[in-house]
């Protein structure tokens, strides 16, 4: 397949799913012959509801790296991770419809093509994972050291293993990839029904942030408990299929994750400021077992949690030192 032939292969003659497979594959191609990594946002959920378009989506939907996955595992950073880029990212997308470069507030750089139906911003193609100059890292670590409790260390080591430098052909690259989108445009125009997307845009507004809002805040009052997705639907007045929906188009996660990674939030705090075993805290953050804990804690870290308490507890030594 040729990705530079897109442009004159259109109007597209074969079904929906020869057509979104065509692009999927276009966009493979692009990440591997350039080394870049390749997201896609979907702001509206008009991808996720459609099933011929969902499983790319859902193929180019994760910011996986090591740093992008530390960060994640505090449900604070991630929802500001998350959902305020992504009505920030859908903002700007509208005010600079030919795309942009833009810096996260974590610090990782990206260039941003806009995904219109027709005069719709509906998504975005993300082009990345780029660093920022060292004086600038360090601030923002700074921050998310402060805010979210982060370990300084570890996030300068993922970041390191995130992160490349903007490759000198970066204009041929965004050439090639705006013709990839403008493809994609014209397919969502040919399958996505407008009234679909004035739906959507109006529903996302209304309902989805009450849902993950009410959502977020139960679970942060009850996460010591023994919690499931039926109890948590009814106490925000949906259906169990609506607050798992509404979560992974807003959070990237579903409701068990989302616990989990809250979970792993509060354990990660009584690693490093007490002395409690392993079992207490496990139970202190609502698991139902020590090695249930260990689990869930090396999935979202990466590390056991006496892996996690010795490392924090080294690079405080470190830093101890050259404050003295």
């Amino acid at each position: 397949m040729d990705i530079f032939d897109l442009k004159e292969n259109l109007p597209f003659e074969r079904d929906v799913q020869g057509d979104i497979e065509r692009i999927r594959r276009s966009f493979e191609t692009i990440s591997a012959d350039y080394g870049i990594d390749i997201h896609i946002k979907d702001f509206l959920g008009c991808f996720a509801t459609r099933p011929s378009f969902k499983p790319m989506c859902d193929f180019f939907l994760w910011h996986d790296s090591p740093f992008c996955s530390y960060v994640k595992i505090n449900p604070h950073a991630a929802e500001t991770c998350v959902t305020l880029s992504n009505e920030y990212l859908r903002r700007r997308c509208i005010r600079e419809p030919d795309g942009f470069f833009g810096t996260c507030f974590c610090g990782i750089s990206e260039y941003v093509i806009p995904v219109k139906y027709r005069s719709t911003v509906i998504g975005a193609v993300l082009l990345g994972e780029f660093g920022i100059p060292s004086d600038s890292v360090d601030r923002r670590f700074a921050r998310l050291e402060k805010i979210y409790g982060f370990s300084g260390e570890m996030l300068g080591e993922a970041y390191e293993k995130s992160t490349r430098s903007v490759p000198a052909n970066m204009d041929a690259i965004l050439t090639v990839v705006k013709s990839v989108v403008l493809a994609f445009e014209l397919v969502a125009e040919k399958y996505i029904d407008k009234k679909l997307v004035d739906r959507l845009e109006t529903e996302k507004r209304v309902r989805r942030g009450d849902i993950v809002d009410s959502a977020a805040d139960y679970i942060r009052r009850h996460y010591a408990e023994n919690l499931c997705v039926a109890e948590i639907a009814k106490a925000c007045l949906c259906s169990p299929s609506a607050l798992n929906h509404s979560f992974k188009a807003t959070l990237g996660k579903g409701i068990p994750e989302y616990i989990n990674h809250y979970r792993v939030t509060h354990a990660l705090s009584l690693l490093s400021k007490t002395e409690d075993s392993i079992e207490a805290i496990a139970a202190e953050c609502g698991f139902s077992s020590s090695g249930y804990f260990i689990r869930v804690f090396r999935h979202v870290t990466g590390a056991t949690p006496k892996e996690y308490r010795n490392r924090h507890a080294v690079a405080k030594q470190r830093s101890s030192k050259k404050q003295k």
